[in-house]
């Protein structure tokens, strides 16, 4: 099928074989490569019926010619099938067994090739117009004798002898233009077999750099930063100063006579409340900064990745699957919204109480500051060890998720081909399989989750037997209530250290999303947006439309061949112009490289003598308008 397809193809089609990675929607083609591509699937399915829309529309005539031969004809590769064929193609009429004429949505005509030009109906005014137009262009470019001569042998000519005579020309013209092409091969397309068309996904290795982290804080503007963080650390002064506080209230000894000292009680009762309103009010004001920080870091984070993704050259579109940017955009950005802040203010929340029961502790005992050096030794290994096994899951999670993203969102552009091919349970089985790979990362991340788990139990509970073991040695120093105290503090180191590594660990690793919308930030960009400085009047410009190209080379992006090798064109103003080439020949590159979608790689684009390259985008692209191969209609009015 490959020969049948390629058989006469143009040179630049024959590199492409069975192991040929498409992109995304098939950027890598063309459009007529990608309706023979598909026209070769549907031979491959070996199905008994095949509905074929128009495939013949992309492709110049000779490919056409040579595909109806091959394949749809009476002689082609689906002979022994079903083939209903909607065409405008004319030329192809006569090799078909029966033709529905259809007008308005009703069958007007039916019947065989000659039945129907027989009942000179609506069918047979089509191939009689269709025959005066074809004479009537072929006049205009001919003497007066030679159309006098053509126009009677126009006239004798059967619709079979124009369709050879068009198939001839059509022909002639597709090998010229295949061996022009041939001869500008060059060995550089042969070192584009190794050009990589989609890029793989870039994962860091190691610690989150503390730039980002710099940089999230930065984007949270740095003052609200210091009155989050002090906030926060005024909230948990306060609640250490309430148990303290309360801790003394207890030890009051009453009055000689056993009644209870009220002055005393009710100024220990107000400091007491204050103390708790200062917690309430430092706690609300420092949440607030948070919420009001934290919303504009996601607000700069999103707007500088959507900038910078809007203006990188089309090189950067056609490598990224459509799934790694939905994920940077869908996950990574909530992560940013949603997780980010309020594991920041856990972080804060433990640290501050893992330092305040550390200093409690140590002001009941003060021996338990040199215990604390081993297990503070111990501690530290556990959480490198933990931290930077958790930090990599995190990576080969957000790493993993893309090409369940993407395929999901080419599964359903392409849903009634699948439907059509009945390829549904292929499809279901790539997506589990992708799934499964992405899931695959939730094992070791709980095992390694109840690894760090023992071990931090074991480090809190030595420090509860130490704190128990100083308290009882030292039981005539202390009163009961600061002994009580104390060893409510160490009962919470325990958890206060597994708290401290938990959310430690989920910050770093959440910020592996601010890594990643930081890498998609600063993406190389195109050509500057507006004009910097000219010597000539840009409201006016173009005011002719003529275009040069002056050897004008141009490769979609490095390690491929060139598209477009040398062109040397000079275009009049208001001059109409065909540009004839056979499918992949740069027809459609031409158009690309006069709104410099691909920047070239030598020469230069005059139009009204001045060279493009020095104009920015916006002011070049909105002076020029295109009718693209491919359309895209987006919902609106019309």
């Amino acid at each position: 099928m490959l020969d049948v397809r390629n058989k006469n193809d143009s040179p630049n089609i024959k590199r492409y074989n069975l192991e040929t990675f498409l992109s995304l929607n098939g950027v890598n083609l063309s459009g007529g490569q990608k309706q023979r591509v598909s026209l070769a699937r549907a031979v491959y399915q070996d199905a008994d019926i095949y509905l074929l829309d128009d495939p013949l529309s992309a492709v110049d005539s000779h490919v056409g010619a040579h595909i109806f031969k091959h394949v749809i004809g009476p002689d082609g590769a689906l002979r022994n099938k079903t083939r209903i064929l909607a065409t405008h193609d004319i030329s192809v009429l006569q090799d078909v067994d029966k033709i529905y004429v259809l007008s308005e949505g009703k069958i007007l005509e039916s019947g065989s090739y000659l039945e129907l030009m027989n009942q000179k109906g609506e069918f047979a005014r089509l191939i009689e117009e269709n025959r005066k137009k074809e004479a009537g262009d072929d006049d205009e470019d001919s003497s007066p004798e030679t159309n006098e001569n053509e126009d009677k042998s126009t006239k004798r000519m059967s619709a079979g002898d124009l369709r050879a005579q068009m198939q001839r020309s059509g022909s002639r013209l597709s090998r010229s233009l295949s061996r022009t092409t041939s001869r500008t091969l060059s060995a550089e397309e042969k070192e584009a077999k190794n050009a990589r068309l989609i890029e793989n996904e870039r994962m860091e290795t190691g610690r989150v750099k503390a730039s980002i982290f710099w940089t999230y804080f930065r984007y949270a503007t740095l003052h609200l930063t210091f009155l989050f963080l002090l906030g926060f650390t005024a909230f948990k002064c306060f609640e250490i100063g309430s148990n303290v506080w309360l801790s003394q209230w207890s030890s009051d000894e009453p009055l000689p006579d056993g009644s209870q000292n009220v002055p005393l009680r009710n100024m220990r009762m107000g400091i007491y409340g204050l103390l708790g309103l200062g917690q309430g009010l430092s706690t609300l004001i420092a949440t607030i900064i948070m919420a009001i920080a934290s919303t504009r870091a996601s607000i700069r984070f999103h707007q500088s990745m959507l900038w910078s993704i809007m203006r990188s050259p089309m090189a950067f579109f056609d490598t990224t699957p459509l799934g790694r940017i939905l994920n940077r955009f869908g996950k990574d950005i909530d992560i940013v919204d949603v997780s980010i802040p309020g594991k920041l203010q856990n972080v804060v929340m433990v640290i501050i109480a893992a330092i305040g029961s550390l200093i409690v502790i140590s002001m009941t005992h003060p021996v338990f500051i040199v215990i604390m050096i081993p297990l503070c030794i111990v501690y530290t290994f556990v959480q490198i060890f933990y931290m930077s096994s958790s930090r990599q899951i995190r990576r080969l999670h957000s790493i993993t998720k893309s090409p369940v993203l993407s395929f999901f969102s080419e599964t359903v552009q392409g849903l009634s081909t699948i439907r059509a091919f009945g390829s549904q349970h292929e499809f279901i089985e790539m997506q589990d399989k992708y799934i499964d790979i992405n899931s695959r990362v939730f094992v070791p991340a709980i095992m390694l989750s109840r690894w760090m788990g023992i071990h931090l139990q074991f480090i809190g509970n030595l420090v509860v037997f130490i704190t128990a073991l100083l308290s009882v040695a030292q039981r005539r120093t202390y009163s009961p209530a600061i002994v009580g105290l104390t060893l409510s503090y160490a009962l919470s180191v325990t958890e206060n250290l597994s708290n401290l590594v938990r959310h430690w660990t989920s910050v770093e690793t959440q910020m592996i999303s601010v890594e990643r919308i930081h890498e998609y930030s600063h993406l190389t960009p195109e050509a500057s947006w507006k004009t910097e400085c000219t010597s000539f009047d840009l409201n006016s410009w173009p005011s002719k439309g003529a275009v040069t190209f002056r050897n004008y080379k141009m490769r979609y992006r490095a390690g491929m061949e060139l598209v477009l090798q040398g062109i040397n064109v000079d275009i009049s103003a208001g001059q109409k112009v065909g540009v004839v080439g056979r499918t992949g020949a740069g027809k459609s590159s031409l158009a690309l490289a006069l709104f410099r979608i691909v920047e070239p790689e030598e020469g230069t684009i005059f139009i009204d003598g001045i060279d493009t390259s020095v104009i920015g985008l916006q002011d070049l692209r909105s002076k020029i308008t295109i009718i693209p191969q491919v359309l895209f209609i987006f919902s609106n009015l019309l």
